[in-house]
């Protein structure tokens, strides 16, 4: 699982005028911090009182939007986490925003967050495969996965 800027995967589509669209899920809220498999992730307490993870993407070949003034051109990223010894799905999420650019020409998403929606017994300590897979205006998409570990 996970390893770095995957390609677009089964989704995956080629920009216009470049590569395909990659993206590398990571650690939020910004700035982007890498995330690797078998890390453990804190759990943040969300506006609305539900524990959450918080990822981020750090993408090429998406077209960016506008991270200063939101459309409904900006980048979607979905995230969903299933409990790797039941299967069950524990929680998932869906953020729209424009992304910033690095100095590097990649794009940064950041703060997307993944509710948790199951009973606290079915994520907190346990194994997670959490997918995110971010979508831009023109439906070109990127799919990374990482397994980790909800909270401390």
């Amino acid at each position: 699982m996970g390893g770095g800027a995957h390609d677009a995967g089964a989704g995956g589509a080629q920009g216009p005028d470049g590569p395909p669209a990659t993206m590398e899920l990571g650690q939020g809220p910004s700035p982007w911090q890498p995330l690797t498999d078998g890390q453990r992730m804190p759990i943040i307490p969300g506006s609305q009182g539900l524990p959450m993870l918080v990822f981020a993407v750090k993408a090429r070949g998406i077209e960016p939007g506008d991270a200063d003034h939101p459309t409904l051109r900006d980048p979607l990223l979905v995230t969903a986490c299933v409990n790797l010894e039941t299967g069950m799905e524990v929680g998932s999420g869906r953020k729209q925003q424009g992304m910033r650019e690095n100095p590097d020409g990649s794009y940064e998403f950041s703060d997307g967050w993944t509710p948790f929606l199951a009973a606290e017994v079915q994520w907190r300590g346990k194994r997670l495969r959490c997918t995110g897979t971010i979508i831009d205006a023109n439906n070109r998409r990127a799919t990374d996965v990482r397994e980790v570990t909800a909270g401390p």
